[in-house]
């Protein structure tokens, strides 16, 4: 049994979390079923660029969210036929069954959240101007940083679904070709990845090209927790779909330490909810319910 401090903008919330993933899990949707029936009521500067991404500044710091037109796409990868949907001869088997997946719009982040953003949202550190991807938190300091983040903004941000995630991956309604990466077949374009290793931490965010919808590092620099549980992949149409079951969590995107086909759009990584990196690759990209 564990003890979740759930904060919100009139008062706080204590639950107590059993290691029952049903138990485990409702919790969480009902924060954030609760969550977007809010109204919204925007506490930061906030305005719409001409493509319709919202750009918010938070104790100086810049968070751009990238607006994605919903649409239904494939979402997995095979390597059983050459001839076949998402073919990638790296392919694993929970990457399987190449499946429909129907989405509505939302907003992801134009980068993953940064060191400074999380300082700026959560206090306790330096704002020094690092565009460095935070990349040693767990789900439920996650979790924590999303609850403050509204609190601190009067929007509705939350976790990625691991479908929206890759729907944003694999350039939404702007996809111009089946990458194995995000935006590009040649890793070295767009991702930090076992080539870096030296470096010994998460890298600067945006040093390297986006893809079609002009977001940054969704291949390499550090895995990004997603809202889902992990668990294996249906056959059938999936329409919003946004729980999962099992035991961890699923993360996306490979790291600055992975080889290159961990940082394929189509890979899938998964850890508990609890698990910390000590060496500095499980991060955050944000998704937005909405805003009016």
């Amino acid at each position: 049994m564990k003890l979740l401090r759930l904060k919100k903008v009139d008062g706080s919330l204590f639950v107590h979390l059993s290691s029952d993933d049903f138990v485990k899990y409702s919790v969480e949707f009902l924060y954030f079923s609760w969550l977007q029936q809010q109204p919204d009521k925007v506490l930061v500067p906030m305005r719409t660029d001409e493509d319709g991404n919202i750009i918010l500044t938070i104790k100086g710091i810049v968070l751009k969210m990238i607006k994605v037109d919903g649409g239904t796409f494939l979402m997995g990868a095979q390597k059983s036929d050459k001839n076949g949907d998402n073919y990638d001869e790296e392919a694993e088997d929970n990457e399987k069954p190449v499946h429909n997946v129907e989405l509505s719009d939302f907003y992801i982040g134009e980068t993953p959240v940064t060191r400074d953003l999380w300082n700026a949202v959560m206090g306790g550190g330096k704002i020094c101007a690092s565009e460095e991807a935070v990349g040693d938190v767990s789900w439920y300091d996650c979790l924590n940083f999303i609850i403050e983040l509204n609190r601190k903004t009067g929007l509705k941000f939350r976790f990625p679904t691991e479908a929206q995630w890759e729907f944003a991956a694999r350039g939404g309604t702007k996809k111009t070709g089946n990458y194995k990466y995000s935006g590009s077949n040649n890793i070295y374009e767009v991702a930090w990845f076992g080539i870096d290793r030296e470096r010994g931490e998460s890298q600067p965010i945006k040093q390297k090209r986006p893809n079609e919808l002009q977001i940054y590092d969704m291949s390499g620099n550090v895995l990004e927790w997603c809202m889902d549980l992990y668990g294996p992949y249906q056959d059938e149409l999936q329409i919003d779909p946004q729980c999962g079951v099992g035991m961890e969590r699923v993360l996306r995107g490979g790291a600055w330490v992975s080889a290159a086909f961990g940082c394929r759009v189509s890979r899938r990584y998964s850890a508990s909810d609890e698990d910390k990196s000590d060496i500095d690759v499980f991060g955050l990209r944000l998704a937005l319910l909405s805003h009016s």
